[in-house]
């Protein structure tokens, strides 16, 4: 099955292979797919903050912001 779309909601820490997560998430993008990012406040930013400092020339997300 293909998918378009990838969503990576983030967490405080990581279980699993970093490597092999980002690896899979570097083949995404390099068959032209879209990812969706989404971490919460501080600190669920931990997954996000893995892609956007390896593919995204050291982005990252961090903060409390409040809504209303």
């Amino acid at each position: 099955m293909e998918y378009d779309i990838g969503w990576v909601i983030s967490n405080t820490h990581f279980t699993g292979n970093e490597t092999k997560f980002l690896e899979a998430i570097e083949k995404f993008l390099k068959k032209k797919k879209s990812l969706m990012l989404w971490g919460d406040n501080d600190p669920y930013h931990y997954h996000q903050n893995l892609i956007l400092k390896k593919y995204f020339d050291g982005m990252y997300m961090q903060g409390n912001y409040y809504g209303g």
